[in-house]
């Protein structure tokens, strides 16, 4: 027989058990949906844990400072106190695997502009070490070692600025009128976002005495106050370094010499911590393990990955078990389906093989009545669960789910994006087809074997 002859039977016997083939289809759509969704949470939990990691920085950076019992202040007697020295620098940069080392040092400043102001954490660390840390610049540029009382501000900082609050009628108001950035924990008014904030044009002063303020009554202190400008903004979306500003090392160095001489007291020679990078991923754990072995601290993302990465992959083979499941049972219902059929066809099964049609037709045509229940059930489930993420995906859903609460929370079912890219709609296809062929495989051998002048007897 022909294969267009073929399709036409298998076609006309589906019509004609219209209840059956559908309430089959039925069970492949329903397994379909299951998996497809399982899979698809999956992948979509990926994605999401994918962004939030590009939200933390480089992964394969280390930050290392020295704890109170690091055997490595052994290596010169006078180190006594908790700061990195030289020689500590030096020691990770022969490490292998390592890309980069940058000495850090750290501290709290107040910036002020005009009636504006704001705390920060200022970071120094060495200029050209910069594009190895991979620091994305948004506007202006990158430090450099000739720069001295210029500041490299995150992302964040140029519109997190507040207007600071006079105490009294009689404080003090600043001179120049400029707009200035700040950093506060108090998210910013509507009134004051709508800001003309220039970072760049802008006067700007600094202090590290982070209790001056010009318009709350404090109008002097002790210590110096820098006329300051910055050079530019970092990208935005790294939430490591969107709320700090940066400087070069030598010249922070050099700003907490004089806050020491103001303040009466001594510098500590060294530094706070170490940025170390390295290579790749799979040389942060050895590191780690090493510089903690030696009394050293160490903080990164790397465990934090690999973690998350084994508990999606963990997640993703656990839901996908759970969708193959029900893809099994209505693979069994094909199955079923298509055995009750051969009781009901044996007249037609033996008058085929009476008038000339081999068995491998036989087998050919149950085959394919399997296959289009599972690729048409297949078809109708892959496009019910994109309308089903979809509609779990949507920001109207998830506050139906929480009872109309405004977006102000997640639903569970909401919580992660589903993502149905187009392999795993193709993939879906010919995995439900595979199911239909696979589960009309017996019935079909069945058909195969039937006696052709017992079924018109028995007829």
């Amino acid at each position: 027989m022909k294969n267009i002859d073929l399709a036409g039977m298998a076609t006309s016997n589906l019509k004609r058990r219209k209840s059956r083939t559908l309430l089959t289809i039925m069970g492949i759509v329903i397994g379909t949906i299951s998996i497809v969704l399982m899979v698809a949470l999956g992948l979509g939990m990926k994605e999401t844990f994918s962004q939030q990691l590009d939200q933390v920085g480089s992964i394969n950076i280390i930050e290392v400072s020295k704890s109170e019992d690091s055997t490595a202040s052994t290596r010169l007697a006078e180190q006594t106190d908790n700061k990195l020295k030289d020689i500590d620098i030096e020691y990770f940069k022969g490490l292998e695997g390592v890309e980069a080392v940058s000495p850090v040092l750290q501290t709290n400043i107040k910036l002020v502009s005009g009636k504006y102001e704001m705390s920060a954490s200022l970071i120094g660390l060495e200029p050209d070490k910069m594009n190895a840390f991979s620091f994305d610049i948004d506007t202006g540029r990158l430090l450099t070692d000739d720069d001295e009382n210029v500041l490299l501000l995150g992302g964040k900082l140029p519109s997190s600025f507040t207007e600071a609050v006079e105490s009294n009628t009689r404080g003090s108001a600043p001179k120049n009128n400029a707009r200035g950035f700040g950093f506060g924990g108090m998210k910013p008014t509507e009134e004051e976002e709508t800001l003309n904030v220039d970072v760049f044009n802008d006067r700007i002063s600094m202090t590290l005495d982070t209790k001056y303020s010009p318009q709350k009554g404090t109008t002097q202190t002790q210590y110096n106050i820098y006329r300051v400008n910055a050079i530019g903004v970092l990208a935005d979306g790294d939430m490591t370094r969107d709320r700090n500003a940066y400087m070069n090392i030598h010249a922070l160095e050099q700003l907490l010499e004089d806050y020491s001489e103001a303040d009466g007291t001594t510098l500590e020679d060294g530094y706070d911590k170490a940025y170390v990078k390295v290579y790749d991923l799979d040389y942060c754990d050895p590191i780690e393990s090493l510089l903690e072995q030696q009394g050293y601290e160490t903080t990164s993302y790397a465990s934090f990955v690999e973690t998350l990465q084994s508990t999606t992959d963990m997640l993703q083979v656990a839901l996908g078990a759970i969708g193959a499941i029900a893809l099994l049972v209505a693979g069994i219902g094909i199955t079923n389906t298509m055995i009750m059929a051969i009781h009901e066809r044996k007249r037609e099964i033996g008058v085929m093989k009476v008038i000339g049609a081999t068995l491998m037709d036989i087998r050919n045509l149950f085959l394919l009545e399997a296959a289009i229940i599972g690729f048409f059930g297949g078809a109708i489930g892959i496009l019910l669960s994109v309308l089903a993420s979809q509609l779990l995906s949507s920001s109207g859903f998830s506050q139906m789910a929480m009872g109309g609460g405004g977006g102000k929370g997640m639903s569970p079912l909401s919580a992660f994006s589903f993502s149905i890219p187009s392999w795993l709609i193709i993939i879906g296809l010919i995995f439900t087809t595979l199911i239909g062929i696979i589960s009309g495989y017996i019935p079909a051998r069945k058909a195969m074997k039937s006696s052709a002048l017992e079924a018109i007897k028995t007829e």
